[in-house]
């Protein structure tokens, strides 16, 4: 049912696949929306220790690693990046260094800071 006309089928998405592109895309907005509902839940299940039930999140997470595996961060010119407090490379750096504010201080604070010779 799923396959073209072309192959004898009826060109009906499959619902699997529409199911696994959806919960991406709600993995993605939780990481990275403000909305209330987005907080409300990245507050709930995303601690360190422990996950508190939430119906979306184990609806979700069997997709969140996919979602995880396959985004990365568009750098550009590094203009908006904090080099020390985003997640561009990983951890932040402040956390991954256990970087004093002394030591933040010291050094630029973005990213563009860093980048030489930016075509």
């Amino acid at each position: 049912m799923c396959a073209s006309y072309e192959e004898g089928g009826l060109n009906i998405r499959s619902l699997i696949c529409l199911n696994e592109a959806i919960n991406i895309k709600v993995c993605w907005d939780l990481l990275h929306s403000e909305e209330q509902w987005a907080t409300i839940v990245r507050s709930r299940v995303l601690r360190k220790n422990h996950h508190i039930f939430s119906s979306i999140w184990s609806g979700i997470k069997p997709d969140f690693h996919v979602m995880k595996e396959n985004s990365s961060w568009l750098i550009g010119n590094g203009k908006s990046i904090s080099f020390w407090q985003d997640k561009w490379c990983g951890d932040p750096l402040v956390q991954t260094l256990n970087a004093s504010p002394d030591v933040m201080n010291e050094f630029p604070h973005y990213l563009c800071d860093y980048i030489e010779d930016f075509h």
